[in-house]
């Protein structure tokens, strides 16, 4: 697909114990932040 982006938990520098929902949303939002400039 022309023009994807991914923006997914694997850039976390770590591994969490706990759940990953909240971290890769926040990912996700600052990507497409990012990518809207």
């Amino acid at each position: 697909v022309e023009g994807l982006r991914i923006a997914d938990a694997s850039v976390f520098p770590s591994i969490t114990s706990g759940n990953t929902a909240a971290p890769s949303m926040m990912i996700g939002i600052k990507a497409a932040e990012f990518l809207m400039r």
